[in-house]
This record gives C-alpha cells, structure tokens and sequence, in this order.
C-alpha cells in the first residue's frame, strides 16, 4: 500500500463498497495489533449505532477494503432501560384477544405468557382525534409522527398484561401501506401478500424501522405503558409468498435483505431496552426439499442466517418457531 496506515471507514447498512470520495472516521499505524476509535453520535443526525465498519489501505491513491463489514455488537451498553425483561412464570400462552383483556378469563387459564401482533405501518401517522393526540418522535435528528389512538390501544393490552404478570412477545409485522411504502423492501413493492419484507436496503426504510424500534423499546419498558421481554421480527420468513413476499431469489440473497432489516431492529431495541430478546420467526416446514417449491425450507434459512449474523458481527438473536404439527 502507499503508506503506513490502516483506515476506518463506516458504510450504511445497504452499501457494499467504500463509496467513491468517502472520507475515513480514523486510522491507525500499521502493526500486529491496532485499536482505532470513533464517536457514536448516538441520537445525531451523524449517530454511528447501525453503520457497518471496514478497514481499509490506500493502494495507488485509493482506499483498498481489507475486512468483511462488522455491526456493532453491544448496543445494549447503552440501553437506559436495563431490566425489563420478565422470566415467564410459566410456559403457558396465549395469542390473546384485546377483548378479553379486562375479564378474569387470563388469571382462570393460568396464562403467563402473551404474544400480540403489531403491524408498524398502523402506528404511524396523525392522530384524527382530539382526545388521543399525535405522538411527535424525534430520533437521529428526525421526527416521526405516531398516531396516538392507536398507540393508546397497545398500551392498554400491554400495560394490562403485565399488571397480571405475563411475560409479552410482540411480533413487529410489515402490512400493506399506500403511506408509508419506504417500508416495504423494493423487490417487494410488486406483490399481494399479508405482509412484506421490511426494507432494509434503502436509506428510507433504515430510518423509519431504527426509528420505530426505538419508540417501541422506550414505551413498553415500564409499568405504566406496560413491558415488552420479547420481539418477534416478521412472521414465517421461510415462507416467502404468504408470510414475508419478496421476488423469489436465491436463498442467500434473500435471508441477507431479512438479516439487513432484522439487524437494525435488533440494534433500535437492544439500545434502549437492554435485556429484551430478540427472534427470528420460523414456522415447521423444516427440512422437505421440495422441487419446483419457491419458499424455503426453515432449516436452510436458519443455516444461512447464523452463517450471514456471525460474519457480519455475532449478536443474541433468539429463534421462535412455530411447531405445527403437520405436515
């Protein structure tokens, strides 16, 4: 290389390449062993929390990547809520009905574990009642609008379930919107489907996902709004058609644009609410091999995606799967 020194460079979680004229955030001398060290700008327009980092040298006046892209790793080291987590009392649950929430149908059952849905693109937007007010989110230096009859919906069923002392799982899904498409993956946008692939390859949908995630871990931390232990991100990734649509593509290529979007979910999360646990979803087609199939068999994405995780930067992801008993 032309000089002595290694160089640091921080790309977006949607480049593959130090892009032409990009500056380094540091460099060291050359030896063994070298630390480099940067700011965080956590909460800035400038914030480092879901760059991905390269080394690189200069070779005939250009800047040479010499390492794989690592994430930042320990995003809960800077969580200001450190034990929401809630071990479950008991390994009995319930997808629970919002309308049944106030009875003592829950305490009857011996339920101490809860799942519930939340499709994002319903959370965003003005409030159009008075009594409910729009929620202003400001977070990288951007504000983000979230309905607030919607929100106060969510807080009831999470605030009273853990007033019961159930352990809650939110699974964050990616429906249908006109509004709010920089949500939806570009190789999505084209399908018919109950939910999508989440976009974590434009700089669009990164922001409003790492914004979402952090809203989210921030209210339901307490006992007022209610404490969430468990995020589930999307449903049944292997079963692309029906339950996370993107264009059919090799299976490599595919479970990177999920593991893209899963990271900055994990990191907006992890963050704030250090001790929640983060998971895939899976569902029990597991190992069939079936020709002609354009989903994916579960086993093959779980493969692939612990191999695509630990290279890039290993982290505490979960799996929840779905254990149906057929076929």
């Amino acid at each position: 290389s032309d000089d002595k020194y290694y160089y640091l460079f921080a790309l977006n979680t949607y480049d593959n390449a130090i892009l032409s004229g990009s500056d380094y955030i540091a460099r060291d001398y050359k030896d063994n062993s070298c630390t480099m060290t940067v700011s965080l700008n956590h909460n800035t327009t400038g914030s480092r929390l879901y760059k991905k980092f390269v080394v690189a040298v200069k070779k005939d006046g250009e800047y040479v990547q010499v390492s794989t892209p690592k994430y930042i790793t320990n995003p809960e080291v800077i969580a200001k809520h450190a034990s929401v987590y809630q071990e479950a009392k008991s390994i009995k649950g319930l997808l629970v009905d919002p309308n049944k929430l106030r009875g003592s149908e829950l305490d009857d059952l011996g339920v101490k574990q809860a799942a519930y849905n939340i499709p994002v693109a319903r959370l965003l937007g003005p409030s159009t009642n008075g009594a409910y007010p729009t929620i202003n989110y400001t977070y990288n230096g951007k504000t983000y609008t979230f309905n607030g009859q919607v929100i106060a919906e969510y807080d009831l069923v999470f605030s009273t379930l853990t007033a019961k002392g159930i352990t809650t799982t939110a699974i964050i899904l990616n429906g249908p919107t006109s509004t709010y498409r920089q949500l939806i993956h570009p190789k999505a946008r084209g399908g018919s489907a109950p939910y999508y692939m989440f976009n974590g390859a434009e700089e669009s949908g990164v922001e409003y996902m790492a914004a979402i995630g952090s809203f989210l871990a921030d209210r339901y931390s307490d006992n007022k709004h209610g404490k969430i232990s468990n995020w589930i991100i999307a449903n049944e990734i292997n079963a692309r058609k029906e339950w996370n649509y993107m264009e059919y593509t090799d299976i490599e290529t595919y479970v990177e644009e999920y593991a893209k979007a899963f990271r900055v979910f994990y990191t907006a999360i992890k963050s704030v609410s250090g001790s929640a646990r983060v998971y895939i979803s899976l569902d029990q087609q597991w190992d069939r091999n079936l020709k002609n199939n354009t989903n994916y068999d579960a086993r093959d994405i779980l493969d692939v995606f612990n191999a695509n995780i630990t290279a890039k930067g290993n982290i505490e992801w979960g799996l929840a799967q779905h254990p149906y008993n057929v076929p």
